[in-house]
């Protein structure tokens, strides 16, 4: 029995910035099945499913942005 027997495949549809096009995450979410990624430029974060705001940093860019205020 295939696993799509059991269970429906669930559509889940990411927009992720335009500036993160080359970000190595995509590239497995793309694979996905059921995974829709769209660019689009987002005017906070990096990545938006449906009501959840996702922001990815580096350890150095996070220790930045706690330094200067923005986190």
């Amino acid at each position: 029995m295939r696993q799509s027997d059991n269970f429906p495949t669930r559509r889940v549809q990411i927009l992720a910035d335009d500036r993160e096009r080359t970000a190595r995450v995509l590239e497995v979410l793309r694979a996905m099945n059921g995974v829709e990624v769209i660019f689009q430029r987002l005017k906070a974060g990096d990545y938006r499913i449906n009501e959840w705001l996702f922001e990815r940093k580096t350890l150095m860019d996070f220790a930045e942005s706690v330094k200067d205020g923005r986190l």
